[in-house]
């Protein structure tokens, strides 16, 4: 007999499977035997036996699979409007967390210690998307002018030290925090592997925030990194126009047309 994994079976057919392999047991039928007759691996039989033996018939129900219902599932809404509440114009640092700048895992750092439970990383990129906080396009535009600065501009303009540096692609965007309904500005920052960190701002970004950015740009790489800048973004926070010069040997900055 093909033997078949006994996942696939309903519920009430795994339970009917497991009282005729009790009883053939009790019968005096060897395991290798009733896995024989009932279809299934003998050490999965050794299973059904034991789980009987301690727990009785009650012991052979099919449990549900997967993580008990309501685990893991959601974040509860005071916890949200608590950090929407916090998290305008500030960056991690400021709340006693390590990381450089708020990120999917730095958010639920701070969820693990408001909430005292460590919430999946899956859930917690998932409630991200669902406010608005998603990887900016970078160099999957589509714009035909953007197309040609990378081709031409960019890539042919950069020193053969530059291109091996880590590239971080801006972008903003304008939300609705949820929980608070507070309007809120999103300078965003990401890798072309989609890796995104994020600083929420009640007013366009000032020079000095974008300074802190930059810098957390460059301590979450570790090493000098390049930025690029689309045009909008420069338009939408004036404070990169009076940010002071930075040494070009740690943070090289690109300004390119619209994604």
């Amino acid at each position: 007999m093909k033997l078949r994994d006994a996942r696939t079976l309903s519920p009430e057919a795994l339970f009917e499977r497991r009282k005729q392999a009790v009883l053939l047991f009790k019968q005096g039928m060897n395991r290798i035997a009733i896995a024989a007759v009932v279809g299934v691996h003998r050490t999965v039989v050794g299973e059904w036996i034991r789980a009987w033996k301690n727990g009785g018939e009650a012991a052979l129900r099919a449990k549900p699979g997967g993580r008990p219902r309501g685990q893991g599932k959601s974040i509860p809404v005071p916890v949200i409007a608590q950090f929407w509440q916090m998290a305008p114009e500030s960056l991690p640092p400021d709340h006693g967390l390590e990381a450089a700048l708020w990120s999917v895992r730095a958010v639920r750092d701070w969820l693990l210690r408001h909430t005292g439970k460590s919430v999946p990383v899956r859930t917690t990129t998932n409630y991200l998307h669902a406010w608005g906080i998603r990887p900016p396009v970078g160099p999957r535009g589509l714009g035909d002018s953007f197309q040609q600065w990378l081709r031409h501009a960019h890539r042919r303009s950069r020193a053969p030290l530059e291109r091996r540096r880590p590239t971080w692609w801006i972008d903003h965007a304008s939300i609705t925090a949820p929980a608070t309904e507070e309007p809120l500005l999103l300078l965003m920052a990401a890798t072309s592997l989609g890796s995104v960190r994020f600083v929420p701002l009640r007013q366009p970004a000032t020079a000095a925030m974008i300074h802190r950015f930059l810098d957390g740009l460059a301590t979450e790489a570790g090493v000098p990194v390049s930025v690029v800048i689309p045009e909008p973004c420069l338009a939408a926070h004036p404070g990169w126009s009076v940010l002071p010069e930075r040494d070009p040997a740690l943070c090289a900055c690109s300004v390119c047309p619209p994604y």
